[in-house]
Protein backbone atom coordinates (compact mmCIF):
# COMPACT_ATOMS: atom_id res chain seq x y z
CA UNK A 1 0.00 0.00 0.00
CA UNK A 2 2.75 2.47 0.98
CA UNK A 3 4.53 1.89 -2.29
CA UNK A 4 1.36 2.35 -4.33
CA UNK A 5 0.52 5.68 -2.75
CA UNK A 6 3.98 7.22 -2.52
CA UNK A 7 5.05 6.13 -5.98
CA UNK A 8 4.10 9.54 -7.40
CA UNK A 9 7.23 11.21 -8.74
CA UNK A 10 6.78 14.61 -7.16
CA UNK A 11 4.45 16.72 -5.05
CA UNK A 12 5.77 19.94 -6.55
CA UNK A 13 2.98 20.54 -9.05
CA UNK A 14 0.24 19.94 -6.51
CA UNK A 15 1.91 22.22 -3.95
CA UNK A 16 2.26 25.01 -6.49
CA UNK A 17 -1.40 24.70 -7.51
CA UNK A 18 -2.61 24.88 -3.93
CA UNK A 19 -0.22 27.67 -2.97
CA UNK A 20 -1.56 29.75 -5.83
CA UNK A 21 -5.10 28.80 -4.80
CA UNK A 22 -4.56 29.96 -1.22
CA UNK A 23 -2.89 33.21 -2.29
CA UNK A 24 -5.63 33.92 -4.81
CA UNK A 25 -8.55 33.18 -2.50
CA UNK A 26 -6.95 34.56 0.69
CA UNK A 27 -9.45 32.80 2.91
CA UNK A 28 -7.35 32.38 6.03
CA UNK A 29 -9.48 35.00 7.77
CA UNK A 30 -13.21 34.56 8.11
CA UNK A 31 -15.76 32.01 9.20
CA UNK A 32 -15.79 28.72 7.34
CA UNK A 33 -18.07 26.72 9.67
CA UNK A 34 -21.40 27.99 8.38
CA UNK A 35 -24.64 26.61 6.96
CA UNK A 36 -24.61 22.84 6.46
CA UNK A 37 -20.97 22.90 7.50
CA UNK A 38 -22.05 23.40 11.12
CA UNK A 39 -23.87 20.08 11.05
CA UNK A 40 -20.95 18.14 9.61
CA UNK A 41 -18.49 19.67 12.07
CA UNK A 42 -20.74 19.73 15.18
CA UNK A 43 -19.86 16.14 16.13
CA UNK A 44 -16.40 17.25 17.23
CA UNK A 45 -17.28 19.93 19.82
CA UNK A 46 -20.24 17.80 20.93
CA UNK A 47 -18.02 14.77 21.58
CA UNK A 48 -14.79 16.29 22.78
CA UNK A 49 -15.66 19.64 24.35
CA UNK A 50 -19.27 19.70 25.56
CA UNK A 51 -19.77 15.93 25.99
CA UNK A 52 -23.46 16.18 25.16
CA UNK A 53 -23.82 13.72 22.30
CA UNK A 54 -24.95 10.85 24.55
CA UNK A 55 -28.60 11.89 24.83
CA UNK A 56 -30.42 8.61 24.30
CA UNK A 57 -31.41 8.24 28.00
CA UNK A 58 -32.12 11.91 28.72
CA UNK A 59 -35.56 13.40 28.30
CA UNK A 60 -35.61 16.82 26.73
CA UNK A 61 -38.44 17.79 29.07
CA UNK A 62 -36.71 16.60 32.25
CA UNK A 63 -33.34 18.22 31.61
CA UNK A 64 -33.76 21.25 29.39
CA UNK A 65 -30.42 22.78 30.36
CA UNK A 66 -28.66 19.80 28.79
CA UNK A 67 -30.26 20.64 25.45
CA UNK A 68 -29.69 24.38 25.64
CA UNK A 69 -26.56 24.30 23.50
CA UNK A 70 -27.95 21.75 21.08
CA UNK A 71 -31.04 23.86 20.39
CA UNK A 72 -28.84 26.80 19.45
CA UNK A 73 -27.90 25.22 16.14
CA UNK A 74 -30.27 24.55 13.27
CA UNK A 75 -28.66 21.21 12.45
CA UNK A 76 -30.59 19.05 14.94
CA UNK A 77 -33.96 17.51 14.12
CA UNK A 78 -36.55 15.87 16.33
CA UNK A 79 -36.37 12.10 16.17
CA UNK A 80 -38.96 10.46 18.40
CA UNK A 81 -38.13 12.11 21.76
CA UNK A 82 -34.55 12.88 20.88
CA UNK A 83 -32.45 15.57 19.22
CA UNK A 84 -30.54 14.14 16.26
CA UNK A 85 -27.80 15.73 14.17
CA UNK A 86 -29.20 15.12 10.70
CA UNK A 87 -25.81 15.33 8.98
CA UNK A 88 -23.42 12.36 8.58
CA UNK A 89 -20.25 12.19 10.67
CA UNK A 90 -17.61 11.46 8.01
CA UNK A 91 -16.52 15.07 7.58
CA UNK A 92 -15.91 15.33 11.32
CA UNK A 93 -13.84 12.12 11.20
CA UNK A 94 -11.58 13.61 8.54
CA UNK A 95 -11.42 16.99 10.28
CA UNK A 96 -10.62 15.48 13.67
CA UNK A 97 -6.77 15.65 13.49
CA UNK A 98 -6.96 19.37 12.72
CA UNK A 99 -9.57 19.83 15.45
CA UNK A 100 -7.46 18.13 18.11
CA UNK A 101 -4.36 20.16 17.31
CA UNK A 102 -6.39 23.38 17.42
CA UNK A 103 -8.09 22.39 20.69
CA UNK A 104 -4.68 21.77 22.25
CA UNK A 105 -3.61 25.36 21.64
CA UNK A 106 -6.95 27.17 22.05
CA UNK A 107 -8.31 28.36 25.38
CA UNK A 108 -11.79 27.10 26.19
CA UNK A 109 -14.04 29.60 27.98
CA UNK A 110 -16.71 27.21 29.19
CA UNK A 111 -19.48 28.61 26.99
CA UNK A 112 -21.55 27.48 24.02
CA UNK A 113 -19.14 28.97 21.52
CA UNK A 114 -16.27 26.69 22.52
CA UNK A 115 -15.20 24.83 19.41
CA UNK A 116 -16.38 27.66 17.17
CA UNK A 117 -13.71 30.25 17.92
CA UNK A 118 -11.72 31.69 15.03
CA UNK A 119 -8.86 29.13 15.27
CA UNK A 120 -11.34 26.30 14.62
CA UNK A 121 -12.62 28.03 11.49
CA UNK A 122 -9.02 28.26 10.28
CA UNK A 123 -8.48 24.58 11.14
CA UNK A 124 -11.41 23.57 8.95
CA UNK A 125 -9.96 25.58 6.07
CA UNK A 126 -6.57 23.86 6.49
CA UNK A 127 -8.33 20.48 6.60
CA UNK A 128 -10.08 21.15 3.29
CA UNK A 129 -6.84 22.27 1.68
CA UNK A 130 -5.04 19.16 2.94
CA UNK A 131 -7.65 16.77 1.54
CA UNK A 132 -7.72 18.69 -1.72
CA UNK A 133 -3.95 18.21 -1.91
CA UNK A 134 -4.33 14.44 -1.41
CA UNK A 135 -7.12 14.44 -3.99
CA UNK A 136 -4.80 15.97 -6.58
CA UNK A 137 -2.21 13.29 -5.87
CA UNK A 138 -4.76 10.50 -6.15
CA UNK A 139 -6.19 12.02 -9.33
CA UNK A 140 -2.69 12.05 -10.81
CA UNK A 141 -2.28 8.39 -9.91
CA UNK A 142 -5.64 7.53 -11.45
CA UNK A 143 -4.97 9.46 -14.68
CA UNK A 144 -1.58 7.81 -15.07
CA UNK A 145 -3.42 4.56 -15.80
CA UNK A 146 -4.90 6.24 -18.87
CA UNK A 147 -1.47 7.16 -20.24
CA UNK A 148 -1.90 10.92 -20.09
CA UNK A 149 1.12 13.15 -20.48
CA UNK A 150 2.33 15.07 -17.43
CA UNK A 151 1.11 18.32 -19.02
CA UNK A 152 -2.37 16.92 -19.57
CA UNK A 153 -2.56 15.70 -15.99
CA UNK A 154 -1.46 19.09 -14.69
CA UNK A 155 -4.08 20.78 -16.86
CA UNK A 156 -6.82 18.58 -15.41
CA UNK A 157 -5.60 19.23 -11.87
CA UNK A 158 -5.67 22.98 -12.52
CA UNK A 159 -9.15 22.73 -14.03
CA UNK A 160 -10.43 20.79 -11.03
CA UNK A 161 -9.28 23.51 -8.62
CA UNK A 162 -9.94 26.66 -10.63
CA UNK A 163 -12.74 25.95 -13.12
CA UNK A 164 -15.23 24.11 -10.89
CA UNK A 165 -17.18 24.64 -7.67
CA UNK A 166 -14.17 23.25 -5.81
CA UNK A 167 -12.98 26.87 -5.77
CA UNK A 168 -15.91 27.79 -3.51
CA UNK A 169 -16.11 24.62 -1.43
CA UNK A 170 -12.42 24.41 -0.59
CA UNK A 171 -12.45 27.99 0.66
CA UNK A 172 -15.47 29.87 1.99
CA UNK A 173 -17.60 26.71 2.39
CA UNK A 174 -14.77 24.37 3.37
CA UNK A 175 -16.81 22.84 6.22
CA UNK A 176 -19.31 21.39 3.74
CA UNK A 177 -18.93 17.72 2.82
CA UNK A 178 -18.03 18.10 -0.85
CA UNK A 179 -14.23 18.42 -0.81
CA UNK A 180 -13.98 15.55 1.67
CA UNK A 181 -16.30 13.41 -0.46
CA UNK A 182 -14.27 14.37 -3.53
CA UNK A 183 -11.18 13.06 -1.75
CA UNK A 184 -12.89 9.80 -0.74
CA UNK A 185 -14.40 9.10 -4.17
CA UNK A 186 -11.11 9.87 -5.93
CA UNK A 187 -9.35 7.51 -3.53
CA UNK A 188 -11.95 4.81 -4.17
CA UNK A 189 -11.55 5.11 -7.94
CA UNK A 190 -7.76 5.05 -7.61
CA UNK A 191 -7.69 1.86 -5.52
CA UNK A 192 -10.40 0.23 -7.64
CA UNK A 193 -8.51 0.97 -10.86
CA UNK A 194 -5.29 -0.32 -9.37
CA UNK A 195 -7.07 -3.49 -8.26
CA UNK A 196 -8.48 -4.19 -11.73
CA UNK A 197 -5.05 -3.60 -13.28
CA UNK A 198 -2.93 -5.58 -10.80
CA UNK A 199 -5.42 -7.94 -9.10
CA UNK A 200 -3.59 -7.10 -5.87
CA UNK A 201 -6.13 -7.73 -3.10
CA UNK A 202 -4.63 -5.04 -0.84
CA UNK A 203 -6.08 -2.47 -3.22
CA UNK A 204 -9.47 -4.17 -2.92
CA UNK A 205 -9.27 -3.92 0.86
CA UNK A 206 -8.33 -0.24 0.74
CA UNK A 207 -11.22 0.37 -1.65
CA UNK A 208 -13.56 -1.24 0.92
CA UNK A 209 -12.25 1.05 3.67
CA UNK A 210 -12.71 4.11 1.50
CA UNK A 211 -16.19 2.96 0.42
CA UNK A 212 -17.15 2.88 4.09
CA UNK A 213 -15.80 6.41 4.46
CA UNK A 214 -17.86 7.49 1.44
CA UNK A 215 -21.00 6.19 3.19
CA UNK A 216 -20.41 8.11 6.43
CA UNK A 217 -19.53 11.23 4.47
CA UNK A 218 -22.75 11.30 2.47
CA UNK A 219 -24.83 8.17 2.10
CA UNK A 220 -26.11 8.88 -1.40
CA UNK A 221 -22.53 8.76 -2.68
CA UNK A 222 -22.68 4.98 -2.55
CA UNK A 223 -23.76 5.48 -6.17
CA UNK A 224 -20.07 5.66 -7.10
CA UNK A 225 -20.07 1.86 -6.79
CA UNK A 226 -21.99 1.82 -10.10
CA UNK A 227 -19.00 3.42 -11.83
CA UNK A 228 -16.87 0.30 -11.31
CA UNK A 229 -17.71 -1.17 -14.76
CA UNK A 230 -16.14 1.88 -16.41
CA UNK A 231 -13.14 1.85 -14.06
CA UNK A 232 -12.57 -1.83 -14.82
CA UNK A 233 -12.00 -0.81 -18.44
CA UNK A 234 -13.59 -3.85 -20.06
CA UNK A 235 -16.09 -6.61 -19.42
CA UNK A 236 -13.33 -9.20 -19.08
CA UNK A 237 -11.43 -7.07 -16.58
CA UNK A 238 -14.59 -6.58 -14.53
CA UNK A 239 -15.27 -10.34 -14.49
CA UNK A 240 -11.66 -11.14 -13.53
CA UNK A 241 -11.79 -8.66 -10.66
CA UNK A 242 -15.04 -10.09 -9.33
CA UNK A 243 -13.71 -13.63 -9.73
CA UNK A 244 -10.54 -12.75 -7.80
CA UNK A 245 -12.60 -11.67 -4.79
CA UNK A 246 -15.34 -14.31 -4.94
CA UNK A 247 -12.87 -17.21 -5.22
CA UNK A 248 -11.11 -16.02 -2.06
CA UNK A 249 -13.87 -15.82 0.57
CA UNK A 250 -11.47 -14.67 3.29
CA UNK A 251 -10.63 -11.61 1.17
CA UNK A 252 -14.31 -10.85 0.56
CA UNK A 253 -15.13 -11.25 4.25
CA UNK A 254 -12.18 -9.06 5.21
CA UNK A 255 -13.39 -6.36 2.83
CA UNK A 256 -16.92 -6.53 4.23
CA UNK A 257 -15.61 -6.29 7.79
CA UNK A 258 -13.43 -3.28 6.97
CA UNK A 259 -16.32 -1.58 5.21
CA UNK A 260 -18.68 -2.34 8.11
CA UNK A 261 -16.16 -1.16 10.69
CA UNK A 262 -16.01 2.28 9.16
CA UNK A 263 -19.80 2.50 8.71
CA UNK A 264 -20.26 1.49 12.36
CA UNK A 265 -18.82 4.86 13.43
CA UNK A 266 -21.98 6.49 12.12
CA UNK A 267 -24.27 3.80 13.52
CA UNK A 268 -22.74 4.21 16.99
CA UNK A 269 -23.13 7.99 16.93
CA UNK A 270 -26.77 7.57 15.91
CA UNK A 271 -27.19 5.15 18.82
CA UNK A 272 -25.75 7.63 21.31
CA UNK A 273 -28.20 10.27 20.16
CA UNK A 274 -31.38 8.22 19.75
CA UNK A 275 -30.89 4.71 21.14
CA UNK A 276 -31.21 3.32 17.60
CA UNK A 277 -28.41 2.13 15.35
CA UNK A 278 -30.37 2.67 12.15
CA UNK A 279 -32.21 5.94 11.59
CA UNK A 280 -33.20 8.19 8.73
CA UNK A 281 -31.76 11.51 9.82
CA UNK A 282 -33.20 13.71 7.06
CA UNK A 283 -36.64 13.88 8.64
CA UNK A 284 -39.25 15.32 6.27
CA UNK A 285 -36.84 15.33 3.32
CA UNK A 286 -36.53 12.76 0.59
CA UNK A 287 -36.61 11.83 -3.08
CA UNK A 288 -39.42 12.17 -5.60
CA UNK A 289 -38.40 9.56 -8.14
CA UNK A 290 -41.56 10.08 -10.19
CA UNK A 291 -40.70 13.70 -10.93
CA UNK A 292 -36.95 14.13 -11.49
CA UNK A 293 -35.75 17.58 -12.55
CA UNK A 294 -33.37 16.13 -15.14
CA UNK A 295 -33.09 19.14 -17.44
CA UNK A 296 -33.10 21.70 -14.64
CA UNK A 297 -30.27 20.07 -12.73
CA UNK A 298 -28.12 20.14 -15.87
CA UNK A 299 -29.10 23.31 -17.73
CA UNK A 300 -31.16 25.59 -15.49
CA UNK A 301 -29.87 29.12 -14.90
CA UNK A 302 -30.89 28.59 -11.30
CA UNK A 303 -28.17 26.03 -10.60
CA UNK A 304 -27.59 23.97 -13.76
CA UNK A 305 -24.42 21.88 -13.71
CA UNK A 306 -23.28 22.85 -17.20
CA UNK A 307 -24.26 26.52 -16.77
CA UNK A 308 -22.09 27.09 -13.70
CA UNK A 309 -19.40 24.50 -14.46
CA UNK A 310 -19.08 24.70 -18.26
CA UNK A 311 -15.73 22.89 -18.28
CA UNK A 312 -17.71 19.68 -17.72
CA UNK A 313 -19.26 20.10 -21.16
CA UNK A 314 -16.04 18.56 -22.44
CA UNK A 315 -17.54 15.20 -21.51
CA UNK A 316 -19.83 15.53 -24.56
CA UNK A 317 -17.13 15.43 -27.30
CA UNK A 318 -15.23 12.93 -25.15
CA UNK A 319 -18.22 10.60 -25.14
CA UNK A 320 -18.71 11.06 -28.88
CA UNK A 321 -15.04 10.18 -29.36
CA UNK A 322 -15.50 6.94 -27.41
CA UNK A 323 -18.34 5.90 -29.69
CA UNK A 324 -16.49 6.98 -32.84
CA UNK A 325 -13.44 4.98 -31.70
CA UNK A 326 -15.53 1.86 -31.22
CA UNK A 327 -15.10 1.83 -27.42
CA UNK A 328 -18.75 0.97 -26.90
CA UNK A 329 -18.30 -0.71 -23.51
CA UNK A 330 -16.68 2.40 -22.04
CA UNK A 331 -19.20 4.74 -23.66
CA UNK A 332 -22.17 2.72 -22.44
CA UNK A 333 -20.85 2.23 -18.89
CA UNK A 334 -19.96 5.93 -18.50
CA UNK A 335 -23.25 7.19 -19.91
CA UNK A 336 -25.28 4.70 -17.88
CA UNK A 337 -23.65 5.87 -14.68
CA UNK A 338 -24.15 9.53 -15.57
CA UNK A 339 -27.84 9.00 -16.34
CA UNK A 340 -28.47 7.06 -13.11
CA UNK A 341 -26.53 9.60 -11.04
CA UNK A 342 -28.38 12.53 -12.57
CA UNK A 343 -31.74 10.81 -12.19
CA UNK A 344 -31.15 10.22 -8.47
CA UNK A 345 -29.67 13.65 -7.71
CA UNK A 346 -32.42 15.45 -9.65
CA UNK A 347 -35.09 13.53 -7.72
CA UNK A 348 -34.12 15.07 -4.38
CA UNK A 349 -36.92 17.26 -3.03
CA UNK A 350 -34.67 20.32 -3.43
CA UNK A 351 -33.02 19.51 -6.76
CA UNK A 352 -30.95 22.73 -6.58
CA UNK A 353 -29.62 21.76 -3.12
CA UNK A 354 -30.39 24.98 -1.27
CA UNK A 355 -28.21 28.07 -1.09
CA UNK A 356 -25.03 27.30 -2.96
CA UNK A 357 -22.77 28.18 -5.85
CA UNK A 358 -23.53 25.91 -8.79
CA UNK A 359 -24.82 22.36 -8.50
CA UNK A 360 -22.75 21.29 -5.51
CA UNK A 361 -24.11 17.73 -5.39
CA UNK A 362 -21.90 16.82 -8.37
CA UNK A 363 -18.61 18.06 -6.87
CA UNK A 364 -17.54 14.70 -5.48
CA UNK A 365 -18.13 13.11 -8.90
CA UNK A 366 -15.84 15.45 -10.83
CA UNK A 367 -13.24 12.67 -11.34
CA UNK A 368 -15.89 10.81 -13.37
CA UNK A 369 -15.93 13.72 -15.83
CA UNK A 370 -12.21 14.43 -15.85
CA UNK A 371 -11.16 10.83 -16.42
CA UNK A 372 -13.31 10.81 -19.55
CA UNK A 373 -11.90 14.16 -20.70
CA UNK A 374 -8.37 12.94 -19.95
CA UNK A 375 -8.84 9.88 -22.14
CA UNK A 376 -10.02 12.17 -24.95
CA UNK A 377 -7.00 14.46 -24.56
CA UNK A 378 -4.62 11.51 -24.63
CA UNK A 379 -5.87 10.15 -27.96
CA UNK A 380 -7.36 12.99 -29.98
CA UNK A 381 -5.67 14.89 -32.80
CA UNK A 382 -3.42 17.86 -32.06
CA UNK A 383 -5.75 20.54 -33.45
CA UNK A 384 -8.74 19.17 -31.57
CA UNK A 385 -6.66 19.02 -28.41
CA UNK A 386 -5.76 22.68 -28.91
CA UNK A 387 -9.43 23.65 -29.21
CA UNK A 388 -10.27 21.65 -26.09
CA UNK A 389 -7.47 23.25 -24.09
CA UNK A 390 -8.43 26.77 -25.18
CA UNK A 391 -12.05 26.18 -24.20
CA UNK A 392 -10.99 24.66 -20.88
CA UNK A 393 -8.71 27.58 -20.02
CA UNK A 394 -11.50 30.08 -20.80
CA UNK A 395 -13.67 28.41 -18.16
CA UNK A 396 -11.14 29.29 -15.44
CA UNK A 397 -11.74 33.07 -15.38
CA UNK A 398 -15.47 32.46 -15.84
CA UNK A 399 -15.55 30.26 -12.74
CA UNK A 400 -13.32 32.54 -10.67
CA UNK A 401 -15.38 35.62 -11.50
CA UNK A 402 -18.67 33.87 -10.80
CA UNK A 403 -17.33 32.46 -7.54
CA UNK A 404 -16.47 36.02 -6.52
CA UNK A 405 -19.91 37.21 -7.62
CA UNK A 406 -21.49 34.56 -5.41
CA UNK A 407 -19.28 35.48 -2.47
CA UNK A 408 -20.23 39.19 -2.62
CA UNK A 409 -23.94 38.52 -3.23
CA UNK A 410 -24.12 39.45 -6.89
CA UNK A 411 -25.26 35.95 -7.83
CA UNK A 412 -28.24 34.90 -5.73
CA UNK A 413 -27.75 31.73 -3.67
CA UNK A 414 -31.08 30.18 -4.67
CA UNK A 415 -33.07 32.31 -7.10
CA UNK A 416 -31.08 32.95 -10.26
CA UNK A 417 -32.79 32.80 -13.64
CA UNK A 418 -31.86 33.54 -17.25
CA UNK A 419 -32.63 37.26 -17.02
CA UNK A 420 -30.70 37.71 -13.79
CA UNK A 421 -27.77 35.62 -14.97
CA UNK A 422 -27.14 37.67 -18.11
CA UNK A 423 -27.97 40.90 -16.32
CA UNK A 424 -24.80 40.57 -14.21
CA UNK A 425 -22.76 38.17 -16.37
CA UNK A 426 -19.09 38.44 -15.32
CA UNK A 427 -19.73 41.93 -13.91
CA UNK A 428 -18.15 42.55 -10.50
CA UNK A 429 -19.02 46.22 -10.07
CA UNK A 430 -19.62 47.01 -6.40
CA UNK A 431 -22.99 48.54 -7.23
CA UNK A 432 -24.31 45.07 -8.06
CA UNK A 433 -23.72 43.65 -4.58
CA UNK A 434 -26.99 42.38 -3.19
CA UNK A 435 -28.96 43.42 -6.26
CA UNK A 436 -31.07 40.23 -6.32
CA UNK A 437 -31.59 40.14 -2.57
CA UNK A 438 -34.08 42.99 -2.34
CA UNK A 439 -37.44 42.17 -0.78
CA UNK A 440 -40.30 41.86 -3.26
CA UNK A 441 -43.94 41.81 -2.18
CA UNK A 442 -47.29 41.17 -3.82
CA UNK A 443 -48.62 44.69 -3.41
CA UNK A 444 -52.21 43.53 -3.98
CA UNK A 445 -52.10 41.99 -0.50
CA UNK A 446 -51.29 45.33 1.19
CA UNK A 447 -53.04 48.58 2.00
CA UNK A 448 -51.40 51.98 1.50
CA UNK A 449 -51.52 53.69 4.92
CA UNK A 450 -49.65 56.80 3.82
CA UNK A 451 -48.48 58.11 0.46
CA UNK A 452 -46.16 60.98 -0.44
CA UNK A 453 -46.10 61.89 -4.13
CA UNK A 454 -43.03 63.94 -4.92
CA UNK A 455 -43.40 63.89 -8.70
CA UNK A 456 -40.49 64.36 -11.09
CA UNK A 457 -37.14 64.78 -9.37
CA UNK A 458 -34.65 66.74 -11.47
CA UNK A 459 -31.18 65.88 -10.19
CA UNK A 460 -28.13 68.01 -10.82
CA UNK A 461 -24.66 66.55 -11.14
CA UNK A 462 -22.78 66.21 -7.83
CA UNK A 463 -26.04 66.86 -6.00
CA UNK A 464 -26.53 65.48 -2.48
CA UNK A 465 -29.99 66.63 -1.41
CA UNK A 466 -32.63 65.87 1.18
CA UNK A 467 -35.79 65.09 -0.78
CA UNK A 468 -38.22 64.58 2.06
CA UNK A 469 -38.30 64.62 5.86
CA UNK A 470 -41.15 64.01 8.29
CA UNK A 471 -41.51 63.61 12.04
CA UNK A 472 -42.44 59.99 12.69
CA UNK A 473 -45.11 61.11 15.12
CA UNK A 474 -47.05 62.65 12.23
CA UNK A 475 -47.06 59.42 10.24
CA UNK A 476 -48.84 56.09 10.69
CA UNK A 477 -47.22 54.03 13.45
CA UNK A 478 -44.00 52.81 11.84
CA UNK A 479 -43.99 49.82 14.16
CA UNK A 480 -47.21 48.66 12.48
CA UNK A 481 -45.90 49.25 8.95
CA UNK A 482 -44.73 46.18 7.02
CA UNK A 483 -42.51 48.11 4.62
CA UNK A 484 -41.93 51.40 2.86
CA UNK A 485 -42.09 51.26 -0.91
CA UNK A 486 -40.21 53.84 -2.95
CA UNK A 487 -40.82 53.87 -6.70
CA UNK A 488 -39.95 56.03 -9.69
CA UNK A 489 -39.45 55.84 -13.45
CA UNK A 490 -36.00 55.97 -14.99
CA UNK A 491 -33.89 54.39 -17.74
CA UNK A 492 -31.70 52.83 -15.02
CA UNK A 493 -28.51 53.19 -17.01
CA UNK A 494 -25.88 51.03 -15.44
CA UNK A 495 -23.20 53.74 -15.59
CA UNK A 496 -25.32 56.29 -13.70
CA UNK A 497 -24.25 56.63 -10.09
CA UNK A 498 -27.23 57.56 -7.93
CA UNK A 499 -28.00 56.33 -4.43
CA UNK A 500 -31.26 56.58 -2.51
CA UNK A 501 -30.94 56.79 1.28
CA UNK A 502 -33.78 56.20 3.72
CA UNK A 503 -32.97 56.86 7.38
CA UNK A 504 -34.59 57.46 10.75
CA UNK A 505 -32.72 59.82 13.07
CA UNK A 506 -33.29 60.97 16.63
CA UNK A 507 -32.82 64.35 18.23
CA UNK A 508 -29.65 62.90 19.71
CA UNK A 509 -28.37 62.62 16.09
CA UNK A 510 -28.30 58.85 16.42
CA UNK A 511 -29.28 56.70 13.42
CA UNK A 512 -32.04 54.24 14.33
CA UNK A 513 -32.31 53.08 10.73
CA UNK A 514 -30.07 53.69 7.73
CA UNK A 515 -30.29 52.01 4.37
CA UNK A 516 -28.51 53.23 1.25
CA UNK A 517 -29.26 51.65 -2.13
CA UNK A 518 -27.86 52.19 -5.62
CA UNK A 519 -30.65 53.28 -7.94
CA UNK A 520 -30.01 50.35 -10.32
CA UNK A 521 -31.29 48.06 -7.52
CA UNK A 522 -34.71 49.58 -8.14
CA UNK A 523 -34.79 48.26 -11.71
CA UNK A 524 -37.24 45.37 -11.99
CA UNK A 525 -36.29 44.57 -15.58
CA UNK A 526 -33.13 44.89 -17.65
CA UNK A 527 -30.77 47.82 -17.19
CA UNK A 528 -30.67 50.64 -19.73
CA UNK A 529 -34.38 50.60 -20.53
CA UNK A 530 -37.10 52.96 -19.32
CA UNK A 531 -39.29 51.35 -16.66
CA UNK A 532 -40.96 51.76 -13.28
CA UNK A 533 -38.50 50.76 -10.60
CA UNK A 534 -39.21 50.05 -6.94
CA UNK A 535 -37.57 49.02 -3.70
CA UNK A 536 -39.14 47.89 -0.41
CA UNK A 537 -37.48 49.10 2.80
CA UNK A 538 -38.17 46.96 5.87
CA UNK A 539 -38.15 49.21 8.95
CA UNK A 540 -37.21 48.03 12.46
CA UNK A 541 -39.30 48.42 15.61
CA UNK A 542 -38.45 51.78 17.19
CA UNK A 543 -39.48 53.30 20.56
CA UNK A 544 -40.40 56.95 21.18
CA UNK A 545 -41.27 57.75 17.58
CA UNK A 546 -42.30 61.34 18.41
CA UNK A 547 -38.63 62.25 18.77
CA UNK A 548 -37.56 60.62 15.50
CA UNK A 549 -37.48 61.95 11.93
CA UNK A 550 -37.61 59.84 8.77
CA UNK A 551 -35.57 61.26 5.89
CA UNK A 552 -35.09 60.52 2.23
CA UNK A 553 -31.83 61.69 0.64
CA UNK A 554 -30.32 61.39 -2.83
CA UNK A 555 -26.54 60.96 -3.07
CA UNK A 556 -23.73 60.44 -5.58
CA UNK A 557 -25.46 61.97 -8.59
CA UNK A 558 -22.79 62.16 -11.29
CA UNK A 559 -24.80 63.80 -14.09
CA UNK A 560 -28.11 65.57 -14.64
CA UNK A 561 -31.11 63.26 -14.87
CA UNK A 562 -34.74 62.83 -13.87
CA UNK A 563 -36.35 60.32 -11.54
CA UNK A 564 -39.94 60.53 -12.73
CA UNK A 565 -43.15 60.10 -10.76
CA UNK A 566 -41.23 59.69 -7.48
CA UNK A 567 -43.48 58.17 -4.85
CA UNK A 568 -43.18 57.03 -1.21
CA UNK A 569 -45.75 54.62 0.24
CA UNK A 570 -46.20 53.07 3.70
CA UNK A 571 -47.92 49.67 3.41
CA UNK A 572 -49.51 47.20 5.80
CA UNK A 573 -50.91 43.76 5.12
CA UNK A 574 -54.65 43.61 4.46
Amino acid sequence: MAESFFSFKSFKTELIILLFFVLLLNNFVGKTITGDGVGYYEYLPSLFIHHDINRKDISEQSKNDFFERVKKYGVYVDYEEHKLNKYPCGVAVLQSPFFFVTKLFTKMNGNHDDGYQEPFHAAVFYAAIFYLFITLLLLKGLLNYYKLSDKSITLIQVLLVFSTSVTQYASSNSAFSHVYSLFAITAFLFFAKRFFVTNNVSNFLWACVVLGLIIILRQINILIFLFLPFIAGSWDSLKNGVRTVVLKPHILISGILLFSGVVFIQLFLWYLQTGHFFVYSYQGEGFNFLHPEFLNILFSYRKGLFIYTPVLLLCVPSLVWLVYSGKYYLAFSWLSFFVILTYVLSSWWSWYYGGSYGLRAYIEYYPVFFVLTGMFLAKTRAWIKTVVIVFALITIPINLIQTYQYKVYILHATDMDKTRYWKVFLNTNKRLKGIFYKKMHDYRAFNVEFEKIIGDLKLDANNMAQIWAQNCGNLPDINQIDFVKISFTNAFKFRDKVRIVLSINGEDKKNYYYHRVWHIHFANEKFNQFQIGSYDFILPKIDNLDNKTIRLNIEDVDKNQVLGDFKIQFLTKK
